[in-house]
């Protein structure tokens, strides 16, 4: 990130910016761990019989039940910004963990349409062949970069 940001505003391509990094909660490791881990692990090394969070977090993160859907697409259409004065980016690949994201993401895409919002204001970019990962986001990290803070 900060290579890419030092670049672009060097050239003029978008404005001046400070990135500020969030860290991961101090149960990362735990929430990526599968419940079936467990099983190898020697029971002196679990701090506890929910040690591996791993399932229910990606439970939450990829519940596809249509009544949260409905519901997260509700809540941002009350919460929607002024198109006018606000630049949106929305990206996801088509492998891996991302590859069921697409029909959520059109839905989403929809509701930004119906609104008026244009390609001026609102992206939402699909990847063939990008995973849910580091490699695949620092490969694209410049659309949404040069899209939201360009000059």
């Amino acid at each position: 990130m900060d290579e890419l940001l030092g670049r672009l505003i060097a050239e003029g391509s978008v404005k001046r910016t400070i990135v500020v990094g969030i860290d991961n909660t101090p149960e990362r490791l735990r929430e990526l761990l599968p419940g079936k881990i467990q099983s190898y692990m020697d029971e002196d090394d679990i701090e506890d019989p929910a040690y591996a969070l791993g399932d229910s977090y990606l439970k939450f993160v990829t519940d596809d039940s249509d009544a949260a859907a409905d519901a997260f697409l509700r809540y941002v259409s009350d919460r929607m910004p002024d198109r006018e004065t606000t630049r949106l980016y929305m990206d996801y690949g088509k492998a891996g963990y991302d590859a069921a994201y697409g029909p959520y993401q059109e839905r989403m895409d929809s509701l930004f349409r119906s609104r008026g919002w244009d390609e001026d204001h609102y992206r939402s970019l699909a990847f063939e062949g990008h995973d849910h990962n580091e490699t695949c986001w620092a490969s694209r990290l410049e659309i949404p970069i040069t899209f939201l803070l360009g000059e």
